[in-house]
């Protein structure tokens, strides 16, 4: 469980943070979230071989002729072939962002609710459509700007973190301070290494 150790080696002040979930906790959503992107894939990928056979049905080719023009390819093919593929793209995505969207909901709502920093306790509710247009929008924000809109991105997250997150208890903010000592070291470096983000 990798938010044990990441939440629990973290500080506000002199404040540790805690947390006090499992992962078998989430096991069992995170295996219906595992086979669902599964099956959503399988459904995907069968509706997209009866849409292409349908199409070229439709145009009057086979499936011997349309190997044959992917042999030898003109212009006009490798454009076909490369807007087929970014549709396939498009509709992949958007056919596994639903499911993606549950999970990492329930994900954000077990990992706020587990943790706690003193007597302060956090909660949220966000819910599956308030992550579903989050997502899409910023989806389309990294699509649209090829990248460069990711600080936008992470903008809109905090954001919708900070929107979405109660706390309950009474921090004193004057106890809030900088810590004398640097205290321990937990792999920051590493954890930058491969961005691990926390909540």
């Amino acid at each position: 469980n990798l938010a044990r150790p990441r939440i629990g080696n973290a500080r506000v002040g002199p404040w540790p943070f805690a947390f006090a979930g499992s992962a078998g906790d989430i096991y069992g959503r995170f295996l219906g979230y595992y086979f669902l992107n599964i099956v959503a894939w399988v459904a995907a990928i069968t509706a997209v071989v009866i849409a292409v056979g349908g199409t070229l049905e439709s145009l009057g080719l086979s499936f011997d002729d349309l190997l044959r023009h992917l042999a030898e390819p003109t212009a006009r093919t490798v454009l076909l072939v490369l807007l087929a593929a970014f549709a396939a793209y498009i509709l992949f995505g958007l056919l596994i962002l639903p499911l993606r969207c549950w999970w990492q909901a329930y994900l954000l709502r077990y990992l706020v609710s587990h943790s706690r920093a003193g007597n302060v306790l956090f909660a949220t509710a966000i819910t599956t459509r308030q992550m579903w247009g989050f997502l899409v929008l910023n989806y389309l924000i990294v699509l649209l700007t090829l990248g460069i809109g990711w600080p936008w991105v992470m903008h809109r997250t905090m954001k919708l973190i900070a929107a979405q997150l109660w706390i309950y208890g009474a921090p004193d903010g004057a106890a809030v301070q900088q810590p004398a000592d640097r205290g321990p070291g937990y792999g920051e470096g590493l954890l930058d290494m491969f961005d691990v983000s926390g909540v």
